[in-house]
């Protein structure tokens, strides 16, 4: 305060500095009539009426004496133009009018009319994904640093701080309304960075700097051709590109080097002070890392963005001072724009400023330079492709398409694409050896044509199912065709005959099977003009009159043009034969395809379990375990090859990392943890695994077990994502034991189900105690690789399991789902 005293201009404080006047101006201020103006108006405006009017009091006849504000010989000094004095005069816009037109200190400005942002707040990434567009400006459209605009540095600050528009005239008055110069003013300085980074912003080079940090001539091949659009057809229309042309489909930038690109171009944009200090830099580079690194469905908040930042890394918003200035509590009386502590406010600036990076800075650069989506094989990964790179990469794909059922509709107007049936944008998703195309249909489908045509043909295909062959549509008509098929082979089974098993795909079904042949097949089986959907009867007894009403309603759909205008995917085909003679030949039919289809087989994804002539060329798809068991991959099911008992495949996890298959929110709980692992177990309750009319009893445990086998390792990677989560070890078990008890109580709720709804009777022969026992022996087979982490868990589990008396002593079944070599593909995964 002393120092700050030493420095003012105004009058009651000068003369206090100066013995001469000090009685005059005490006297002059300590009358009653000041008492009397102070009691009325109160001490807050009282303050600022003496720090910042001009105050003169009469003390002889036409004699005037100054006792507030600045000296009016130094105001004289500096007079004022009637040119800039009727400018001040003219009327302000109402809408721009605040209700204080006094001068407000810049400081006090930026720290009270700032909005708040809650630190729960989203950052959204939505935009980042499946973004095809290019644009010569880096931040284009209505981003403040585009470079068709010409943005000042007070409106950048507004923008950042979120400063009300009736506030915003106030940002150019003087600190505290003094005159002299301070070069450690911060409404000084603020602005020139604000300047600064606006001009390295459009300054940048950019694309220097993503050649620089994302270069992926490392991993294109360097004698590749340079045309990719070009492909050679073999017959049946099954496209084979060069092996080189898609090695760029592995010339994705990791997640290092994007990391790099961005932070390279925030050191070049933003000014140094702006930044903070070293340890704030690391801290922020490790946040956008994070933010990077997001899975695909994985969401982000400020929090994260702010993680362990603070606002004493930040000398521009620490040094901030507020406590010998009255702007914040005039602007809260008189305004009401901002609460909270001092230390609070400053807080706000820095989530704000933090925000701005990550919103309008990280984004919108990832957005411009990276096409950014899934692969196949790892669809809750992110992948970063540089804009060119997918370009090359897409135009065979859009080539391939455009030659067979397709048609590009570039030029085309939006109306007469309305017009047509079913349009949908189409985007690809890499494989390993090619692009798969993505349509959308059910969103361009606004009328419900698609809907309806699949009602009607699950209409159809319930009230007739010879018409349909032996077609699957899901798991419970994989289950139906299959148990009726073992029971009439039983014996066959009983007497270890050869049971032959063919498995076929059919290749790029979607884009080559002749649309007008599915459309000739569809008409033989939809005969009708109109099918009833569903028919209603309400029944309503009115016992005052003895008599019983029936109404009848039906809901029904009428055959007409536009609703066959659809198309059928073909996907897989397979048979179960007793006879190799019939299975040589099904082989050989479905080898030669179907020509007035145009629909032929993948040569490299058939799978058979017997000796086949001239195969050289074929790809028997076919897993042994480490129990010598042949099993044929078919449908995200492994059939036994001898006794055609059902397991689950998890073969698609032998080549990726299981925390790559898990989506983690960062604000998780206990709840959320139990929610995920008993959200895995659904697909894995089907009654297929577990009807002991299909599998034996140790193949039953054995699913049971092989499922828990993964959700221990899913366990695993989820607790480790959630590092900042605290949940004790009782909490751990309590989740776990849950899950057990949730995967049995569903197994049984879904036989009921299959019972009912179809034409099967499944047979369980499982008891809970089985189930809780095999969970916890999975659980502890998983953990014990992890000795150290889950040290107090394990005894936790081995006491939990120690309850159940040696439950496998006396069980077969257990004995064998437990041991290690009819589980060894599990003991290769990698989480």
């Amino acid at each position: 305060m002393a120092d700050r005293a030493c420095t003012t201009k105004n009058v009651l404080c000068t003369s206090c500095r100066e013995v001469g006047q000090t009685g005059c101006v005490n006297e002059l201020v300590s009358s009653s009539s000041w008492d009397i103006l102070l009691h009325r108006i109160g001490d807050l405006l009282m303050c600022y009426i003496l720090r910042h009017s001009s105050i003169f009091l009469p003390v002889k006849k036409s004699t005037f004496f100054q006792v507030t504000g600045l000296p009016l010989n130094v105001l004289l000094q500096k007079p004022i133009s009637t040119s800039t004095m009727g400018k001040n005069r003219q009327p302000q816009s109402t809408k721009q009018r605040c209700p204080m037109s006094c001068p407000i200190c810049f400081d006090c400005l930026l720290l009270n009319s700032s909005e708040s942002v809650s630190v729960d707040s989203l950052i959204s990434r939505h935009a980042v994904f499946y973004n095809r567009g290019t644009s010569y400006n880096t931040f284009h459209g209505n981003h403040i640093l585009n470079k068709k605009k010409r943005p000042d540095a007070l409106s950048l600050i507004r923008h950042i701080f979120g400063i009300k528009g009736c506030c915003a005239k106030f940002m150019r008055c003087d600190c505290h309304g003094s005159t002299a110069t301070n070069s450690n003013c911060l409404h000084l300085w603020l602005p020139k960075l604000m300047n600064k980074l606006i001009r390295n912003s459009k300054r940048c080079q950019y694309k220097k700097l993503l050649l620089k940090h994302c270069s992926v001539n490392s991993k294109v091949a360097p004698n590749g051709p340079k045309n990719h659009s070009k492909a050679q057809y073999s017959f049946g229309g099954k496209s084979v590109y060069h092996d080189q042309s898609y090695v760029q489909l592995e010339a994705y930038s990791t997640h290092q080097q994007v990391v790099s690109f961005v932070w390279a171009v925030l050191t070049r944009i933003i000014p140094e002070p702006l930044l903070g200090n070293s340890y704030s830099k690391r801290l922020l580079r490790i946040n956008i890392w994070k933010f990077i690194k997001l899975r695909r469905f994985e969401t982000f908040h400020l929090s994260d963005c702010i993680g362990e930042l603070k606002v004493s890394h930040y000398s521009w918003i620490s040094n901030i001072r507020l406590s010998d200035c009255f702007c914040s509590t005039l602007m809260e009386k008189e305004i009401g724009l901002s609460n909270g502590s001092e230390e609070q406010k400053r807080q706000n600036l820095l989530h704000r400023w933090i925000s701005w990076i990550f919103s309008d800075i990280v984004i919108p650069l990832i957005r411009a330079y990276f096409y950014v989506t899934e692969r196949e094989s790892r669809r809750y990964d992110a992948f970063y492709y540089l804009k060119t790179v997918w370009r090359d990469l897409t135009s065979s794909a859009v080539a391939s398409l455009n030659r067979q059922n397709l048609k590009v509709l570039h030029g085309t107007s939006r109306k007469a694409i309305r017009q047509l049936c079913c349009p949908s944008r189409v985007r690809f998703v890499p494989k390993a050896k090619d692009m798969r195309p993505l349509v959308n249909l059910k969103a361009q489908s606004k009328d419900g044509l698609l809907n309806k045509c699949h009602l009607i043909i699950k209409k159809v295909r319930d009230e007739n199912p010879e018409m349909f062959g032996s077609s699957v549509f899901d798991y419970n008509n994989v289950h139906r065709n299959l148990y009726h098929f073992i029971s009439s082979v039983r014996s066959h089974l009983k007497e270890k005959l050869k049971i032959y098993v063919v498995v076929a795909d059919v290749s790029k079904a979607f884009d080559c099977v002749s649309h007008d042949m599915v459309l000739k097949v569809v008409d033989d089986v939809l005969k009708c003009d109109n099918y009833v959907l569903r028919k209603c009867t309400k029944v309503v007894c009115n016992r005052s009159k003895n008599a019983i009403y029936r109404f009848d309603s039906n809901v029904s759909i009428s055959n007409s043009n536009d609703v066959c205008d659809f198309s059928i995917q073909l996907s897989s085909n397979g048979g179960i034969l007793v006879d190799q003679e019939h299975a040589l030949n099904f082989f050989n039919r479905m080898r030669r395809g179907f020509v007035y289809y145009n629909c032929y087989m993948n040569e490299s994804k058939y799978g058979f379990n017997f000796e086949l002539p001239n195969s050289e060329n074929c790809c028997n798809r076919i897993y042994r375990g480490g129990d010598g068991f042949s099993f044929i991959p078919w449908s995200g099911l492994l059939i036994n090859c001898e006794t055609l008992e059902i397991q689950a495949d998890y073969t698609r996890y032998l080549d990726i990392l299981i925390s790559s298959t898990i989506t983690v929110n960062m604000q998780s709980s206990t709840k959320y943890l139990q929610r995920k692992l008993c959200h895995y177990m659904r697909p894995k309750c089907h009654p297929i695994f577990y009807d002991s009319m299909i599998n034996s009893p140790g193949t039953v445990r054995l699913n049971i077990y092989q499922a828990f086998l993964l959700c221990a390792m899913k366990f695993h990677c989820y607790l480790r994502s959630m590092a900042d989560v605290n949940i004790s070890k009782l909490e751990q078990l309590y989740i776990i034991k849950r899950t057990f008890r949730y995967m049995h109580s569903l197994i049984i709720r879904r036989i009921q189900d299959v019972e009912l709804q179809y034409n099967v009777r499944p047979v369980l022969k499982l008891r809970r105690k089985e189930t809780m026992w095999l969970g916890l022996s999975a659980y502890l087979r998983v953990l014990q690789k992890k000795q150290s982490r889950y040290k107090d868990l394990l005894a936790l589990l081995r006491k939990e399991i120690g309850r159940y008396d040696h439950l496998d002593r006396d069980n077969d079944g257990l004995r064998y789902a437990v041991e290690d070599f009819h589980s060894s593909m599990f003991w290769k995964f990698k989480f």
